[in-house]
């Protein structure tokens, strides 16, 4: 879909559509230094109007091409189970993933979760004036066993801590989990604790090859994408790069409802760019091989692929998938070639 939404969609919903671009600009200066430098205080941004205007106006339209870009990664059969399914998003903010969803013509009700009354109050107020057609539900806690439903984690798990999205999936019981959270190093450990407790009944859609242990001590996503041009404006102006952008996003589903398809061609995810020559690309890859997960290195000629992929992996985004056929080990490096 990689809808780009300008900042006059939000901007007329938020709580204070009169905010000035000066007055956000500050805003998000004093937002993103809670993120990376004042992480005690960083819940303080949730009590201001202004604070969660700035806030929704700059980061909802950012970061909804990354829910896209997971999205597009499930098969379809698991994409129409999402879309038919209760969607409960946890931690929802403003409704950033929320939005994302039913941009894909989700079916069922959403249940939009959050401590913030100022952050369901501007989630309401953006998607019921959006999607007019849609039943959202907003709430303040979750207690509620939801089996066919998607929990979702927007952001959230780094705020909440581990243990209490374990105990979140233990009330939910759902079908299937989802989460994107910031793409840092420190939070992909405890992540992976996450991950090791979840494969008891669940097993892993994405990013992984399979339901195996994981072999990283960081593996991540990053997204490379525009916007449109008055986000791409904003960001300059606030200092923040919007176009690269790091993200740890994983997605399970329950064990005994799913079947990973067999195929001939090995399936890859992208997790490390190594370098470009001038007539290669250098990957390291994830893949499933004996039994287990592991890392290798993987090069592919320029002149197999065409003009468009070539392009492609030029600005590919960490995390992609991609069929590749090994031919020829050399030193530590697979050569092959990719299907297109």
């Amino acid at each position: 879909m990689n809808q780009k939404i300008n900042l006059n969609q939000i901007k007329e919903l938020l709580l204070n559509p009169e905010i000035s671009e000066k007055e956000v600009i500050n805003n998000i200066s004093e937002i993103s230094a809670k993120f990376t430098k004042n992480r005690a205080n960083i819940q303080d941004y949730v009590e201001n109007e202004n604070l969660v205007s700035s806030y929704a106006l700059f980061y909802l339209p950012t970061n909804i091409p990354k829910f896209e870009f997971v999205f597009n990664k499930l098969e379809e059969s698991i994409q129409k189970q999402i879309l038919n399914n209760p969607f409960i998003d946890m931690g929802c903010g403003p409704g950033t993933y929320s939005y994302a969803l039913s941009s894909f013509d989700h079916k069922e009700k959403i249940i939009l979760v959050d401590k913030s009354k100022l952050m369901l109050k501007q989630a309401e107020k953006i998607l019921s004036n959006t999607f007019k057609n849609n039943e959202f539900e907003f709430h303040h806690k979750l207690s509620t066993k939801m089996e066919n439903a998607t929990l979702f984690f927007g952001n959230s798990i780094n705020e909440m801590g581990i243990q209490k999205a374990i105990d979140l999936v233990n009330i939910v019981s759902p079908e299937i989990v989802m989460f994107i959270e910031p793409g840092t190093s420190e939070l992909f450990l405890e992540l992976k604790q996450f991950r090791n407790w979840m494969m008891s009944d669940y097993q892993v859609l994405y990013p992984c090859p399979s339901n195996e242990a994981c072999p990283n001590q960081w593996c991540h996503q990053v997204l490379r994408l525009t916007h449109s041009e008055d986000v791409e404006r904003l960001s300059q102006l606030v200092g923040l790069d919007r176009r690269t952008m790091p993200m740890n996003a994983q997605v399970y589903i329950r064990k005994n409802t799913y079947v990973h398809k067999s195929e001939n061609v090995v399936q890859m995810t992208l997790i490390q760019f190594i370098n470009e020559t001038k007539f290669s690309f250098i990957y390291e890859a994830c893949e499933f091989h004996e039994g287990k997960n592991q890392n290798i290195k993987i090069e592919f000629l320029k002149k197999n692929l065409s003009k468009e992929k070539v392009k492609y992996f030029k600005n590919i985004s960490l995390g992609e998938k991609i069929k590749f056929t090994k031919e020829k080990l050399v030193g530590d490096t697979w050569r092959g070639h990719v299907e297109e």
